[in-house]
């Protein structure tokens, strides 16, 4: 027993004074920055669902937020690890090996888009969307190209009406060597 509580004293003392390691501090530390992300992830959450009676959900270790519309079925999330929803249109090409970084999707409207970052070049990945766009019937509408952006739109008959696809490629290899693909699905127009 002495020799125990002797061992916890010169545990105690060394710590105190800064000698050796306080093995409880990391952990310590890491509950007090946990605590601290969900009270400030509460917060933001209570902050928008006052503001637009949406149900979010902020994760701040992933770096972003997501949320549901059970009304309509909007769907929105950015930041890190964003997935995207099952329901999200098949005709819209997703450029493969690319990170989503968010997503928006309007079920009933069938008005989705996405936003995904690639290391791939940009002329590859604009020519892979021009390709892929006319696989899955669109046809295109016009474009723009100039050194570093790439943007092209599509459109397609569809219920009556015209729905248009629009895609950007965009980014400077030379910088951070990513490119952003911006792509935009708009529902049924009718004329």
């Amino acid at each position: 027993m002495k020799r125990q509580s002797t061992f916890i004293m010169a545990l105690g003392l060394f710590t105190t004074l800064g000698i050796g390691c306080n093995p409880f501090q990391s952990a310590k530390d890491k509950i007090s920055e946990k605590i601290g992300e969900k009270v400030v992830e509460n917060v933001i959450e209570k902050a928008i669902k006052k503001d637009s009676g949406k149900n979010v959900d902020v994760d701040l270790q992933k770096g972003g937020f997501s949320f549901k519309d059970e009304k309509t079925g909007q769907v929105f999330a950015v930041g890190e690890g964003v997935k995207i929803p099952d329901s999200f249109p098949s005709d819209v090409p997703r450029y493969p090996g690319a990170t989503p970084k968010s997503v928006s999707l309007v079920d009933e409207q069938q008005e989705a888009g996405m936003v995904l970052e690639t290391s791939d070049a940009l002329e590859k990945v604009a020519s892979w969307y021009k390709s892929e766009a006319q696989k899955s019937g669109w046809k295109s509408a016009s474009t723009f190209n100039s050194e570093q952006t790439n943007i092209m739109s599509f459109e397609k008959e569809e219920n009556g009406g015209t729905a248009k696809f629009t895609v950007s490629v965009s980014g400077n290899q030379s910088s951070d060597g990513n490119v952003m693909i911006i792509v935009a699905r708009n529902g049924v127009k009718k004329e």
